[in-house]
């Protein structure tokens, strides 16, 4: 069976919330209990120690580890070592919440709390990251910037702390149901609304509130951009005919297509793929 998502059309549904982000330098011996509900807390330290606190665990943090912690743990966080001469401790720190299709929270699927030692190209990756997101203005363009680069922090938490792809992880998480109609969906373009949920054993009232509740989108929505998205690589990356592109993806015929296109792009498809590859030959 075919993955029912790839790396392309997962990005669409994915959306990183930054609830807060800080540099901090404290000097050895300060201590403050805290907890945090809602979302997850990513800490990297650049110098001294700091030490992390739970009634059953005791994590101590050196100058290039990081640590990911779950939400709604309390915790109590003291800088230094303990020693007569330790520096403190200066770090940088995010809060954030991942969520594919709306709702499915993605970071629980990471291992925390978890300390770990990134090797340097990561470190500096990171950093650099987190540096840019502490320091972005309040700016409409400074969040924009913002949030790209949280996402691009989630991705780097994924290559780091699990085995497997998102794509793998994000299947396991959904419905057996869900699953199973969006690999459906992905191998048959033409497939209707109705054959997808006789897949699903629902009727097809049931099948339309349940698949929109979890994509945030109506499945016939889903069909439709899902067959304008695979257009679009075709258009982009090939010469197949444009009337060849509609008949592979089961449009009625060309004009149907035609529409299609337009409606979404403002263009017609010959126009996008004139566009599109002057633009890869740098025109």
């Amino acid at each position: 069976m075919a993955p029912p998502t790839s790396p392309a059309n997962l990005a669409a549904h994915f959306e990183v919330r930054l609830h807060w982000k800080a540099r901090h330098q404290w000097p050895a011996g300060r201590t403050l209990s805290q907890v945090f509900h809602g979302c997850h807390g990513l800490w990297l330290v650049e110098d001294g120690v700091l030490q992390a606190q739970t009634p059953n665990n005791n994590f101590s943090l050196n100058p290039g580890q990081a640590l990911l912690w779950p939400p709604n743990m309390p915790r109590t966080l003291h800088a230094g070592d303990g020693s007569a001469h330790s520096p403190g401790a200066h770090w940088l720190t995010l809060g954030l919440n991942a969520q594919l299709f709306g709702h499915l929270e993605i970071l629980p699927l990471l291992p925390s709390p978890h300390i770990w030692q990134p090797t340097h190209d990561e470190f500096v990756q990171l950093r650099t990251l987190m540096t840019t997101i502490v320091d972005a203005t309040a700016t409409s363009e400074g969040a924009l910037l913002r949030d790209g680069l949280c996402r691009a922090v989630v991705a780097l938490l994924w290559q780091q702390l699990r085995g497997d792809d998102l794509v793998t992880a994000t299947r396991q998480a959904l419905p057996d149901w869900l699953q199973k109609t969006l690999a459906l969906a992905h191998q048959h373009p033409e497939i209707g609304v109705t054959e997808l949920a006789r897949a699903a054993a629902f009727s097809p009232a049931q099948f339309r509130r349940s698949f929109a509740r979890w994509m945030q989108q109506a499945p016939r929505d889903y069909l439709q951009n899902h067959r304008l998205e695979t257009a679009r690589n075709l258009l982009e990356n090939t010469n197949l005919p444009i009337n060849n592109i509609a008949e592979q993806l089961h449009f009625a015929n060309p004009t149907h297509f035609g529409r299609a296109w337009k409606k979404r792009y403002n263009l017609t498809p010959a126009a996008y793929r004139k566009q599109a590859q002057s633009e890869q030959r740098g025109l």
